[in-house]
């Protein structure tokens, strides 16, 4: 067994997305000592993905949105102790700080061990995905996912494609694939954006998120893809793998396409593994998702940890980078500027908007036959969990857990825990609350951990 690799900083930022670089370089800038990890090869998170570094020089059509923003930071990170391929599995309190422990490599797995004053939690999140019939057909993907394809590896997830769900990311990667050249057959968008004529202040001081949606919808336009407001995905077809789709509406109405590729997004559940270990004060956003509470300054309710970006709140990159912002002048001690808290405050009132508007299907319950799949890894369906909610009286996500083992496998629920938990609710009527949530996403290691690192470290103390 190899030697612990220990190291200490004033603080470790855990995510290298635009929050986390951010935060870590208003803090270096301020004379901290800064550790930022990330488990990619490479900074910028799933929004500044990028391509692997023999692809640099072949994407023919630009795929990220405000590089030179990224640029900017990236050339400040010179003053920050950047680790990349660092996956963080456990975040500790400490009686003076806190322990950050990582695995070093894909394939090394080497453990490393950083204490540090305070921690910046900036992990981002995860598609959300609403089982449906059909929907572990291979070329069934999360839209996140196959974007992340995409900018990676310069790779359209199929040739003739149908993106459906509910939310901006819909429009993002269409947009996306049809400029690379893909036959993007239909978008289904199972709200109703003229919802956001209700909100007309929702808009103000947006200009540029105003001009984006507008460039989105003329590129569907050009392309005469059909965007379907207000349906949903019926089912996905095929044998093996799918080969077509049905849309539908509320009222019954239908509409079939043949496709090699399906691409779905319901919205984002935030990755909320290490700071719910450390039990902050949480809440319900408007999206149903349990997200961390934090001040102005981005501090949560334990002190010496910050949140931001996304763990607090889906609200996209440009709030992202303003809460890094507000986090790194806060551990410096030094003012946040008044202009970058109206434009968060801004931005978080479009975000409010947007989880008013795009509101995912409740109804995918009822729909779900009984013997769909529900959780993946363990083979769960939809049947067995209504069945341990009618005969052994499950009625919350960790009864469905021991009774079913939905959200025990390599996944750890990350990807099924918000359906169990909704389908749990339906058939015991009872709604699921706050704590409810919040078991379903804690989870110790937050990753899987190799024994021989178990075995090397004392997780109550020192290496042994």
């Amino acid at each position: 067994m190899g030697e612990v690799e220990r190291a200490t900083y004033d603080v470790v930022v855990i995510g290298a997305g635009p929050s986390g670089m951010a935060s870590a370089v208003e803090a270096a800038a301020g004379g901290l000592r800064v550790a930022l990890l990330d488990q990619f090869a490479r900074v910028g998170g799933s929004y500044w993905r990028h391509n692997p570094e023999h692809l640099d020089d072949l994407a023919a059509v630009p795929l990220h949105h405000d590089w030179a923003t990224f640029r900017r930071l990236r050339t400040r990170l010179q003053t920050v102790d950047v680790r990349t391929e660092h996956t963080v599995w456990a975040l500790e309190r400490r009686e003076l700080g806190f322990r950050v422990r990582a695995l070093r490599g894909e394939v090394e797995r080497a453990a490393v061990v950083l204490d540090a004053t305070s921690v910046v939690v900036a992990t981002g999140t995860h598609d959300r995905v609403e089982p449906f019939e059909g929907w572990t057909l291979p070329g069934v993907l999360g839209a996140g996912g196959a974007q992340a394809l995409l900018k990676g590896s310069l790779v359209a997830p199929g040739d003739r494609v149908a993106l459906g769900g509910t939310g901006p990311l819909l429009l993002v990667v269409a947009d996306g694939l049809l400029r690379s050249g893909v036959d993007v057959v239909a978008v289904a968008e199972s709200g109703h954006p003229t919802k956001y004529g209700l909100h007309p202040t929702a808009w103000s001081g947006l200009a540029s998120r105003s001009r984006e949606a507008a460039a989105y919808v003329a590129t569907l336009a050009q392309h005469r893809v059909p965007y379907l407001a207000g349906w949903g995905i019926r089912a996905a077809h095929g044998t093996d793998r799918v080969d077509g789709v049905t849309l539908a509406t509320r009222r019954g109405r239908t509409k079939s396409y043949d496709v090699d590729a399906l691409l779905v997004s319901h919205g984002f559940t935030p990755q909320l593994e290490l700071l719910l270990a450390l039990e902050p004060e949480t809440r319900v956003d408007g999206d149903g998702s349990v997200v961390v509470i934090v001040d102005d300054q981005q501090r949560t309710s334990v002190p010496g940890l910050l949140a931001t970006g996304e763990v607090t709140g889906v609200g996209g990159a440009s709030l992202a980078i303003l809460e890094g912002y507000a986090a790194g002048r806060a551990l410096t001690d030094r003012p946040v500027d008044p202009a970058v808290l109206r434009r968060i405050s801004v931005h978080r009132r479009f975000a409010r908007t947007m989880h008013a508007v795009h509101v995912a299907r409740g109804d995918w319950v009822r729909d779900l036959p009984d013997h769909e799949l529900v959780c993946r890894c363990e083979e769960v369906t939809a049947g067995e969990v209504r069945t341990a909610c009618r005969d052994l009286g499950v009625d919350d996500v960790r009864g469905a857990k021991l009774m079913t083992r939905a959200g025990m496998g390599l996944c750890q629920g990350r990807m099924c825990g918000r359906a169990v938990t909704d389908l749990v609710a339906e058939t015991s009527r009872r709604e699921p609350d706050v704590a409810d949530s919040v078991r379903a996403g804690a989870r110790l290691p937050a990753t899987p951990v190799p024994l021989s690192v178990l075995a090397t470290e004392d997780l109550t103390g020192d290496a042994t």
